[in-house]
């Protein structure tokens, strides 16, 4: 939890917000969680979806990269779809609806997608 502190502070910091009222804290915290997704692999991946087009409802996500190429996000303007390549043993950091502010931080619509030869 300290690491997740940490990132929280250097995002408001962001927002000029020096200082987390402690009263506050457990509301910015939430809760920990941990989902895991597994996509089997799909003969026919185009008539399919791994997990739909969607925002997280989170404060901040954390998605460990590997070198599955599943990642999409939607692009600023909204019209097209960005592959996200990943770098093995980085984390890709999502900002959710709970830390959208003044469109400073923005939550990211994003998708993953399923593969004909792998999980």
């Amino acid at each position: 939890m300290p690491h997740t502190r940490k990132l929280l502070e250097v995002l408001l910091n962001g927002l000029n917000v020096n200082e987390i009222d402690e009263s506050l804290e457990p509301l910015l915290m939430g809760t920990m969680a941990i989902n895991i997704n597994y996509y089997p692999p799909c003969p026919n991946p185009s008539i399919t979806i791994g997990d739909r087009r969607h925002c997280n409802v989170s404060c901040i996500t954390l998605l460990f990269q590997d070198d599955t190429r599943d990642l999409y996000a939607r692009g600023a303007k909204g019209d097209n779809w960005i592959h996200i390549n990943p770098i093995k043993g980085a984390l890709a950091v999502n900002i959710g609806d709970l830390l959208q502010i003044n469109d400073r931080y923005n939550n990211i619509k994003h998708c993953v997608a399923v593969d004909s030869s792998r999980a």
